[in-house]
């Protein structure tokens, strides 16, 4: 809707609907709905923040126990026979060692 359009609008139903007295009472309202709705916005975006230091503190830290883990079983993925003894990690192994073929093969 135009500017013109919204004045227009609001001309025809000025004279049907007079404003009513109410003391202040509409403005009150809304100052406080404005209040309310930064109050929210303020607690909203600390508690992003918050979440947000929370949540890179944890990842943080499980790279880091995830990066020795790597590192002590990365002598171990050679051996057969562990490979054999921990037949669920049997097929992670294969995938992350096909994966770069199978990305290869299948870009092409």
């Amino acid at each position: 809707m135009t500017e013109h359009e919204e004045e227009l609008f609001h001309t025809l139903l000025s004279d049907a609907a007079p404003e009513l007295a109410d003391d202040g009472f509409s403005v009150g309202v809304t100052r406080q709905i404005k209040r309310d709705l930064w109050v929210r916005r303020i607690f909203l975006g600390a508690a992003s923040i918050v979440a947000g230091v929370v949540g890179i503190s944890l990842l943080w830290g499980l790279s880091v126990d995830l990066s020795k883990e790597l590192m002590a079983a990365s002598g171990k993925l050679s051996d057969p026979a562990w490979l054999a003894a921990n037949e669920s990690l049997l097929l992670p192994v294969l995938l992350m060692v096909g994966s770069p073929i199978l990305i290869r093969f299948f870009a092409r």
